[in-house]
């Protein structure tokens, strides 16, 4: 009999996990009866499944990946059980996770906390209509060094998040990964990469968010990340580049960063408009006509930043008094 990592961890008791032969997935006890077990070598989808039937409250499970997988999308709520921790990691080497169908991939709900780790890349595709991830109330998404979310383009009427929503009391910590090439293609789009709703907190310590665009027909804004009024963005890390907010309407605002809520930067850098510079931010019509003092890099309802704002370029900026 042979000794492996603890995959299953219950909070206020540690369990130890014996199997008789290697796992992928850590998720079983000897000692189990069959209908607790965790599926091993089944498709990602029936571990979900078997998640939502058999989580419990307090537990932190850990699943790791060998191959790349199709998923349709799934709903992490699990009725009645709290405080459930889901960690996704790649062996070896990017691991994807691509997006079947329409929605999103994962849609966190309650007291879950979906952790993205080292290798994992959660990719959607050019014809979605909702972003990669959505982050309900009270639910957390972490998103570690390694981990990717990209590709997904929402062709919504609401278009608010291309790769991530984070919905109201919802939140989102990054502390690396890259979130990138994700895009809203709709009216009045909001949140290329990122849209904090009222309420909703985001906290970047690191990682990139690149690549990443909203184009509209009438006002949009935040190429990178949009802040609705309420919500909250606290940045000490990383870096938001190569970003754009596009329209053929005149109310075009911030490249990198459109805050309508709370930002506060005391590290991490947000590149502003420089011809010629890969790295740059921008505010465009769809005709590709450079818009200046919109926010290249920030823009914010009392503050507008079309240059670079370095690490050491602090920021305080608080909500509308309106709001």
């Amino acid at each position: 009999m042979k000794l492996f990592l603890i995959n299953i961890k219950n909070l206020n008791n540690l369990i130890l996990l014996c199997v008789t032969l290697p796992l992928v997935l850590f998720a079983n006890s000897c000692d189990l009866p069959v209908e607790e077990k965790m599926p091993v070598d089944a498709p990602l989808r029936e571990k979900f499944q078997w998640l939502q039937k058999n989580a419990a409250s307090s537990t932190e499970y850990f699943i790791e990946l060998k191959n790349n997988e199709t998923l349709s999308p799934q709903v992490l709520a699990y009725h009645g059980r709290n405080n459930i921790t889901i960690q996704l990691a790649g062996i070896g080497s990017e691991r994807i996770i691509l997006l079947s169908g329409y929605g999103s991939l994962f849609t966190i709900v309650g007291s879950v906390n979906l952790i993205l780790d080292n290798n994992v890349t959660l990719q959607g595709h050019d014809n979605n209509n909702a972003p990669l991830v959505s982050i309900g109330n009270m639910s957390t998404l972490t998103m570690n060094s390694g981990a990717k979310i990209t590709g997904n383009t929402a062709n919504s009427n609401n278009g608010y998040g291309g790769g991530v929503f984070i919905n109201s009391n919802g939140t989102f910590l990054m502390t690396g990964g890259i979130i990138s090439y994700n895009r809203i293609i709709s009216e009045s789009p909001e949140g290329g990469g990122v849209f904090v709703g009222p309420y909703g907190i985001f906290t970047m310590t690191g990682g990139v968010i690149t690549g990443n665009e909203v184009r509209g027909t009438s006002d949009c804004g935040g190429g990178g990340i949009f802040i609705y009024s309420n919500g909250i963005f606290t940045m000490t890390g990383g870096e938001i580049s190569s970003n754009k907010s596009s329209s053929n309407n005149q109310y075009i605002y911030g490249g990198g960063v459109c805050a309508f809520g709370s930002l506060t930067k005391t590290g991490g850098i947000i590149y502003g408009y420089t011809e010629g510079d890969n790295n740059s931010n921008i505010i465009m019509r769809n005709d590709n006509t450079v818009l200046n003092g919109r926010g290249h890099a920030v823009y914010h309802w009392n503050y507008t930043r079309d240059t670079t704002a370095y690490s050491t370029d602090n920021m305080t900026l608080q909500q509308p008094p309106w709001a």
